[in-house]
């Protein structure tokens, strides 16, 4: 017997989106699927839209976001992986895309081995598909955990979140739940946290995904913003904690933690201004179990703020400075 796939789609919103990809969905070559939408609470007509989907095709499902859960897509996600019922799972965001033997491609992939998360090449589009050369990331047929984690805490983000085909059983082996309440980050968050659990990974070198994306100044905006830097610092620190209970495994991702922490939690809100933050990140960093040096973070602090004046960065600090600054830039294909 085929195995069901579940797709869990949060939306807010997007009634003038998520119908291009709901069509991606019936689309579908491989056709023993469950669609299950959940609503964080729109006020356009998502509602309306996805009845007339559900009166074409009973594998889609309609669902609010409980009231007694928290405000967001992580919840949404959540709920639908409650209610769901497939052996394996995909969470589709409202305005991406898979290509019609998406399913069919992965499930082939899979076919008989026991495999945690099969892992999908996703293409980048804007309003439709060719529309840029940008690809998501690459990503080695000889994929690794280990190696995958690595890429991670680099901020290589090797794979977005329809890339991923999850079995349910390690799924729920890794937590079984998106962060209920981070704004950001939540799927690096998801993914290194399931990648430390060593997972059985399969890769798929060829696009069955299109993310769609957005580069207007509201979005730029936003990952300016105070909050965002929050909720990034409040994933790193998260998988900080979860990174440092198996030393021996810990050792080989010191050396990337130890980067991303000053380059994500100092240089970029002192570069964005937000001074402050990086006294307020470091109270809750886990220097003594990470191994990792709060003298340093602080002498890299300094540096940082001082270096905001010009005379100061090429006077005073001069080579001192461009080689810091070597070593707090993340080497990245992402969106290339």
């Amino acid at each position: 017997m085929q195995p069901l796939v579940s797709i869990i789609i949060p939306t807010y919103n997007r009634a003038h989106l998520i119908g291009e990809t709901l069509d991606s969905i019936l689309a579908q070559t491989y056709t023993h699927w469950e669609c299950i939408v959940v609503d964080d609470g729109s006020t356009d007509d998502t509602e309306t839209l996805l009845q007339t989907y559900i009166d074409k095709d009973s594998r889609f499902q309609y669902h609010k976001r409980p009231g007694v859960m928290p405000k967001g897509g992580n919840s949404c996600r959540n709920f639908g992986f409650e209610v769901s019922k497939g052996m394996y799972i995909i969470f589709l965001d409202s305005d991406d895309l898979l290509i019609p033997n998406a399913l069919q491609n992965r499930i082939t992939h899979i076919g008989n081995e026991n495999i945690d998360m099969l892992i999908s090449l996703s293409g980048v589009f804007k309003l439709k598909i060719g529309d840029t050369d940008k690809q998501w990331n690459t990503i080695d047929e000889n994929i690794s955990a280990t190696h995958s984690l690595i890429r991670f805490l680099k901020a290589d983000m090797p794979w977005q979140t329809t890339g991923v085909t999850w079995s349910r059983d390690f799924f729920i082996k890794s937590g079984g739940a998106w962060h209920p309440t981070l704004k950001a980050w939540q799927d690096w968050e998801l993914h290194c946290r399931a990648l430390i659990y060593q997972p059985n990974l399969k890769a798929i070198v060829e696009v069955d995904n299109y993310y769609r994306y957005f580069t207007d100044d509201g979005i730029a905006n936003a990952y300016k913003s105070k909050d965002y830097l929050k909720a990034m610092a409040s994933a790193i620190i998260t998988i900080s904690h979860l990174l440092t209970r198996d030393k021996k495994y810990y050792q080989n991702m010191k050396v990337h933690l130890e980067v991303l922490i000053f380059s994500m939690l100092i240089k970029r809100p002192v570069s964005l201004k937000y001074f402050t933050l990086p006294y307020r990140f470091m109270t809750k960093i886990p220097f003594k179990s990470a191994g990792l040096s709060r003298l340093k973070f602080i002498k890299i602090y300094i540096i940082e703020i001082l270096s905001r004046s010009t005379k100061i960065r090429k006077y005073v600090l001069g080579n001192y400075y461009k080689k810091q600054q070597r070593f707090l830039t993340l080497q990245t294909t992402h969106l290339k």
